[in-house]
């Protein structure tokens, strides 16, 4: 496996998991304000990897 295939591999994964976080972030969110919720959704996106996971926990409560 070449290196530029592992790249193409791990950019892939990491957009896929943006957009899912980004959605059930934005649908989770219960702020009234849409763009508190666009804002929140971005930052949850864009970090993903640690953040994601306090999210799902964050709603079960």
């Amino acid at each position: 496996m070449s290196h530029h295939h592992l790249w193409e591999m791990i950019r892939t994964l990491y957009f896929l998991g943006l957009a899912v976080s980004m959605i059930f972030t934005f649908f989770m969110s219960k702020d009234n304000s849409l763009i508190m919720r666009f804002l929140a959704a971005i930052l949850i996106g864009v970090t993903w990897p640690l953040s994601f996971p306090v999210v799902i926990v964050f709603s079960f409560f």
